[in-house]
């Protein structure tokens, strides 16, 4: 059983044009319906920047092109549709990262924020701004673990200055940010 999903998939790096037919046939294999993008080996080399295909694909997945984009480093991201019953997902890979990051969307593509997550941390943030450290008592009892464990770590060791760095390590965990993608160049 399958489900076809719209997505949009951007690619940027260098790839050898020896491997120019593998990237085709892989594309062909897991995507169909297939706008925008060179599908064919011989208007591949004229590309100006990264590439994007908007296609379907089954449940809006192209595993198969993952696996040779990230064999040959090159960078993607995935953004895929949502259906009646699957959320929209934004993913992204560049060259020395361990593993992809999914993210979820929305249906312009766009990356969701936890907005549950992260307003206690820019609460705290905004407090200490403006009421310096003596605004760390208020977040004690806070409902967020997390700000409950930053301002503990704060008052235990005195030191309210790393107070920061471990907000700031936290907001951008919750709020990653998709990369620019390099040129797609094909190496001769």
């Amino acid at each position: 059983m399958s489900e076809p999903i719209g997505l949009n998939l951007e690619v940027g790096g260098d790839l050898p044009a020896s491997l120019v037919p593998e990237l085709i046939q892989t594309l062909k294999g897991d995507l169909y319906d297939i706008n925008g993008g060179p599908t064919d080996v011989s208007n591949v080399h004229s590309l100006k920047g990264p590439v994007s295909w908007y296609a379907t694909s089954n449940w809006g997945e192209c595993d198969d092109l993952k696996i040779f984009l990230r064999k040959n480093y090159l960078s993607y991201i995935h953004k895929c549709d949502a259906s009646g019953e699957y959320d929209a997902s934004v993913s992204y890979w560049i060259p020395g990262m361990k593993a992809e990051w999914v993210l979820q969307g929305n249906t312009n593509g766009d990356v969701v924020l936890a907005v549950d997550a992260i307003k206690p941390l820019c609460d705290l943030l905004l407090s200490l701004a403006e009421s310096g450290p003596k605004a760390l008592p208020l977040f004690i009892d806070s409902k967020s673990e997390t700000v409950k464990e930053i301002v503990q770590k704060a008052l235990k060791t005195g030191n309210h200055k790393r107070i920061y760095t471990s907000l700031r390590k936290h907001i951008e965990a919750l709020m990653p940010t998709v990369p620019t993608l390099p040129p797609f160049r094909i190496a001769r």
